[in-house]
């Protein structure tokens, strides 16, 4: 093939002339498995290749792999979960790396302690974080990209990232409410919609692979079809039983499948007739796609006898009742030359568009364009790495409340490195859930009880029972626990808060169906110091407190964040 094509393109009042790219060049094939074996020949010689399909990426392995590692990070303590996410491709354990864990307590407890770790990570800033600190810290870009099709995998894995965190956002969804999602998109049976369908894996040089079907609509300078010969009789006659698929010939159309043993010749001709029309259709879409050049291999092999190209090329009388079976028949009576004289003579029709070459008998080996040598010998800049002199203001970003809250606590903060002043003495508040424990374990506990409880207390299990459920998931409190929890968290509830015009209200007087179990939100920060901070309370409580705030009260460093607090609540 020539090593340049005109394209229809005009630049500067002429026409474009420039060397064929990989990425000008589409191969089209009528199954994926076709496009497989061409995917493996082209890499074999150093040809880039990139798939496009119509499939959804929510049915690949990497979705199935995702939603074992994401449900591991849900529930950490449960074992099998974990150890069906420990073998998936992600973590890459081995099945005997695995069982060694049942004898190693402190390997099974370290990656207890990761997945816990990324949970806590989720809930409190979010799954795309969670998500890109897994990526990271688990390495698994480089073991993906170590497996022959690791981009692909990569491509879908990042894809379902995405979509995971649209539907978070979009819905408001939590750990739990997101994996629902996950499983109810995955078990959907519809068409995938257009942001579910496999994305092209790679946007450099590369030859394009895709079915027919999938290339409905688009264009390619150069185009491919060498597997495009669907027969309309069985692969092997005699040697299988023929599917008998067809619609009935009145106004219901409606699909019927024979599974008769013998079906009558009618049923046999009809459905014939109909994968017969189907196999041309899809010729003409997959001989459309060219721009420029279109390459397209056909002969009297058993299962190209009946097909597209046959009735194309070899066309019988249109009141022909059986004409796949009669395609069959002409080209096995018709040597190759017969064959190729018919064809000559559509070719001479078309003077300058159509060319009828035989292929060789036997194909040599196929070599990579060879990389042009430099005109003459370079000498090779010294390299050196670029040295970031810049002074970044790392008080400006986006804080959580809870690295507010913690001021740099191991897990917590997003501003790990600033330090925490000292703490004034002073007397401790009474915390009425001190008995049930501390910190982000408790939170999430309390979370999950007012989530689940408040939005159909009047239906679902009762307040006590809720507690008891949820304390008895995180492992917090003792007996007598769930009842003394409901009952702080009921009067927590009937407190009277400030309304909207001088009214008062209390959060149990909010109906059921004006609830919001999370809502995401975004607020301005303003740079908070010790002095501002003493200011405050020197207007709105008195000296005596702000002199304590003034002499370096309990003020974290931290509180000097400027830019945006977000959360969930």
């Amino acid at each position: 093939m020539d090593n340049e094509v005109t394209l229809g393109v005009r630049s500067g009042g002429g026409i474009e002339r420039r060397r064929l790219r990989a990425s000008d060049i589409a191969v089209l094939v009528e199954r994926h498995r076709d496009a497989d074996k061409i995917e493996a020949k082209l890499r074999a010689v150093g040809i880039a290749t990139s798939r496009h399909s119509m499939a959804s990426v929510l049915g690949t392995e990497e979705a199935a792999d995702l939603q074992r590692l994401l449900e591991a990070v849900a529930e950490p303590s449960n074992e099998p979960a974990v150890r069906a996410a420990l073998g998936t491709r992600l973590l890459g354990l081995t099945a005997a790396a695995v069982q060694n864990l049942e004898e190693d307590e402190a390997g099974w407890r370290d990656w207890l302690e990761r997945l816990h770790a990324y949970r806590t990570r989720w809930v409190h800033q979010g799954f795309g974080r969670m998500f890109r600190a897994l990526l990271r810290e688990q390495a698994i870009t480089e073991r993906l990209l170590g497996q022959p099709d690791g981009v692909r995998r990569i491509t879908n894995l990042l894809h379902l990232a995405g979509l995971l965190g649209s539907a978070a956002d979009a819905g408001h969804l939590q750990i739990r409410g997101l994996l629902r999602w996950l499983v109810a998109r995955r078990d959907d049976e519809q068409a995938p919609p257009e942001e579910h369908l496999l994305r092209l894996e790679r946007d450099d040089d590369a030859v394009r692979l895709l079915t027919a079907h999938a290339s409905k609509g688009l264009q390619y300078p150069v185009v491919f079809c060498p597997y495009l010969q669907k027969p309309a009789l069985p692969a092997r006659q005699g040697k299988q039983r023929e599917h008998v698929v067809y619609h009935r010939a009145d106004e219901s159309s409606e699909m019927v499948l024979d599974l008769r043993w013998q079906p009558d010749e009618a049923s046999l001709q009809r459905s014939r007739r109909e994968r017969l029309a189907e196999a041309v259709r899809l010729l003409y879409v997959a001989l459309t796609r060219a721009e420029h050049r279109c390459y397209f291999a056909w002969g009297r092999r058993f299962e190209q006898r009946s097909g597209g190209p046959a009735w194309v090329f070899l066309r019988p009388e249109p009141a022909e009742p059986d004409p796949a079976g009669t395609l069959h028949r002409a080209v096995e009576k018709q040597g190759l030359d017969k064959i190729q004289a018919r064809l000559q003579t559509l070719a001479d029709q078309q003077p300058g568009s159509i060319q009828v070459e035989a292929l060789p008998e036997v194909l040599g080996d196929v070599v990579p364009p060879a990389v042009p040598e430099p005109a003459g010998p370079a000498e090779k800049p010294a390299l050196a790495p670029l040295v970031f002199t810049r002074q970044l203001d790392r008080a400006w970003g986006i804080s959580s409340f809870s690295s507010l809250a913690s001021a740099g606590s191991r897990g917590a903060s997003d501003h790990a490195d600033l330090p925490i002043l000292p703490e004034a003495e002073s007397e401790p508040a009474v915390d009425p859930l001190k008995e049930f424990g501390a910190g982000a374990r408790l939170g999430e506990c309390v979370h999950e009880i007012l989530e689940t409880w408040l939005m159909a207390p009047s239906v679902g299990p009762s307040l006590e029972a809720v507690a008891a459920r949820k304390l008895a998931k995180f492992d917090l409190g003792g007996n007598g626990s769930s009842a003394r929890l409901a009952e702080v968290l009921r009067r927590a509830l009937d407190i009277e808060l400030p309304g909207v015009g001088g009214a008062r209200f209390r959060l149990s007087d909010v109906p059921v169906g004006d609830r919001l179990a999370e809502v995401k939100f975004h607020l301005p920060l303003r740079r908070i110091t010790p002095d501002r901070l003493a200011a405050c309370f020197e207007g709105g409580v008195g000296s005596a407190c702000a002199g304590g705030v003034g002499r370096g009260s309990r003020v974290a460093a931290i509180l000097s964040a400027r830019g945006l607090s977000h959360g969930v609540d």
